[in-house]
């Protein structure tokens, strides 16, 4: 039997880089080694110079994210996931908490909450009713789904009137798309999303109200010291904000910060980011419309432009997905077209592609001839091995022949 792939010829081109990973994603167009400093790896964070570093590290992502002045930033340990933790273990306990629960991280902090919250949590799952959300209680949601493509893309049900705190996780928000901050109060992420620096180390951002609440009230529940923003006497951490860190954070991953803070700031910043981001979604939009065996994750209104959420759409009954979609992938893997873009666990079968400001549109597209070339040969793969099985069945003695 001939090779199934000969009769469908492999795309002309591939992608320039076939990085597509959720996280850690795609490193900054010219990103090199060769410019970072190394002047500072090998000394101590809590160093004059090192400190420095850190600092301008929070100014600038302060200013390339468009946070109000009044906002402050702090770097802590455990990537996007130790900083909502964080905020969530400093700042939860005055209030009753509503946690909005749309796609699988936020469904952990929920858990996390309830943990520590007790019958003082409402969770609120897909679908939800928004107007059940009560200004007098803190609210905790997930801006932009990785792992399904939910995003919020407006708050106008935010009160601006609202008692409580609206604290969400923006991993892969941030940088990526315009954020109303006006209807926020805290805000999470990582190094290693929208700016595709390395892992590891979060960022916090509290506004004014949520300062006035870190330093007011003592927690409901025991922290662990790295997710701790009091000392042991119990006054409140502010160097945090000022370039002070609770663990030792990798200066060589701080420098890799900054060479993607310099590539963004010097294509224009946010706005430069943002329409990077659209140009690579409208490369789905249209492709999604063409094509007959894939189709969107998630709802248009709720749709998120950064994570490509697709699942399999497939034209016979008798073909499994999750095979359909483990043979493209090993496909695209074995040429070198595409890397990581396996779907969570959760989620049915398909596709999850990070299209941030850090990949190419040229890229993606070219990713988008590849998975057709993929999908053919696995459905054709496919097809033999059900043709074999039938006729198998048919003359168990005889081996059934092949076709070519």
């Amino acid at each position: 039997m001939k090779d199934a792939n000969c009769d469908y010829p492999k795309p002309a081109m591939l992608p320039s880089s076939p990085h597509f990973s959720s996280g850690p994603c795609k490193k900054h167009p010219g990103w090199s080694l060769d410019q970072m400093s190394i002047d500072l790896p090998g000394r101590s964070h809590r160093g004059r110079k090192c400190k420095r570093r850190l600092a301008e590290a929070i100014e600038r992502s302060h200013r390339l994210l468009g946070l109000p002045d009044d906002w402050v930033v702090g770097i802590v340990p455990g990537s996007g996931t130790g900083a909502i933790e964080f905020a969530l273990l400093n700042l939860l306990g005055p209030k009753d908490v509503d946690v909005i629960v749309s796609d699988g991280f936020s469904a952990y902090w929920a858990n996390d909450i309830c943990q520590i919250m007790g019958q003082s949590t409402f969770v609120h799952k897909v679908p939800f009713d928004l107007s059940k959300i009560h200004p007098n209680r803190d609210t905790v949601l997930v801006y932009n789904g990785t792992g399904n493509g939910f995003c919020f893309n407006n708050l106008d049900w935010v009160s601006d009137d609202r008692e409580g705190l609206v604290i969400a996780d923006a991993a892969s928000a941030a940088f990526a798309m315009p954020m109303d901050f006006e209807k926020l109060d805290v805000v999470t992420w990582s190094w290693q999303k929208g700016l595709g620096s390395e892992a590891g180390h979060g960022m916090v951002a509290f506004s004014p109200r949520a300062l006035a609440r870190a330093v007011a009230t003592r927690p409901v529940t025991l922290r662990p010291k790295v997710m701790d923003l009091r000392k042991t006497a119990g006054t409140v951490l502010m160097n945090l904000f000022a370039g002070h860190t609770i663990s030792t954070p990798s200066i060589l991953a701080l420098e890799d910060l900054h060479s993607a803070l310099d590539w963004a700031e010097g294509i224009g910043g946010r706005t430069a980011l943002w329409r990077r981001v659209r140009s690579n979604q409208a490369v789905f939009d249209t492709w999604v419309a063409q094509t007959s065996w894939i189709d969107w994750l998630a709802p248009k209104d709720v749709r998120s432009p950064v994570s490509i959420c697709l699942r399999l759409v497939l034209p016979h009954a008798w073909v499994d997905p999750e095979k359909v979609k483990s043979s493209m992938i090993s496909l695209l893997e074995e040429e070198e077209a595409a890397f990581d873009i396996f779907t969570m666990h959760d989620a049915p079968a398909g596709f999850r592609i990070w299209a941030g400001p850090t990949v190419e549109a040229a890229d993606l597209r070219c990713l988008t001839e590849w998975l057709e070339w993929a999908f053919d040969v696995a459905m054709h793969q496919l097809e033999l091995e059900r043709w074999v099985a039938i006729h198998a069945a048919d003359r168990p003695v005889e081996r059934a022949k092949i076709p070519t």
